[in-house]
């Protein structure tokens, strides 16, 4: 069965409408922050990471570095992923720099979420594995997942990435949730906004994928995976 739906990353058609097949589906993978509510602005996490390289002497090359990343990447997972690839590169101390923004991130300057209905990932959840992968920490994750009333017992399991793996992307923990569901790529399905971070390296595994631009495109796209599977 071959619906037309949204906007999915990978085969794109003339009208930039894509033909995503969904029946083979079994095991979903979502990221968080974008994905599941829209909208957010965490700027204090620039602070912090800019506040890495004084402190610990990349002042001239960091600062620089800092700069492009802001103007290039402006989310948090690209900053993320990249300052931390960039650290391990010259010696600098990832792990240091998670536990700096551990203690820094609970900061909400946009007051224009939005969310969508997440009774939904419980439904979801009894009919596909459903997993959770994020750059962002794990404190950071269940802080917000709280606050915005995000079960994360609905997911057989939530990732955070540490950046493992040889490219130190998502890809590492796709393959880990693909050997949990014991699901080919074809059978997987990863949901971001990200096409860096989340689309990226989910095409190059194989993986089925699913680009949304708001919360409203996740919540539609698990209706029709749940009509899928009355």
């Amino acid at each position: 069965m071959v619906m037309e739906f949204g906007k999915v990353d990978s085969r794109e058609t003339e009208n930039n409408k894509t033909i995503l097949n969904l029946q083979n589906i079994k095991a979903i993978i979502f990221d968080f922050d974008d994905t599941l509510y829209s909208n957010g602005d965490w700027s204090r996490y620039y602070d912090e990471c800019l506040k890495y390289f004084e402190d610990y002497g990349y002042t001239d090359d960091g600062w620089k570095f800092y700069e492009m990343l802001k103007k290039k990447y402006p989310d948090i997972p690209n900053l993320g992923y990249k300052t931390c690839k960039y650290l391990k590169e010259i010696g600098g101390d990832v792990n240091f720099l998670y536990d700096r923004l551990n203690e820094h991130i609970y900061d909400i300057t946009n007051p224009n979420l939005k969310f969508m209905d997440y009774s939904l990932l419980e439904k979801l959840s009894k009919k596909y594995s459903i997993y959770l992968i994020s750059n962002s920490p794990e404190n950071y994750i269940k802080h917000y997942a709280k606050l915005f009333g995000v079960d994360l017992n609905c997911f057989k399991m939530v990732l955070f990435n540490k950046h493992e793996g040889e490219d130190y992307s998502k890809g590492f923990y796709m393959e880990k949730c693909m050997k949990d569901a014991k699901t080919l790529p074809s059978e997987t399905l990863m949901v971001g906004d990200d096409p860096y971070t989340d689309m990226l390296p989910a095409k190059n595994l194989k993986l089925n994928t699913f680009l949304v631009d708001d919360v409203s495109e996740t919540e539609k796209l698990i209706k029709l995976l749940l009509k899928l599977k009355r």
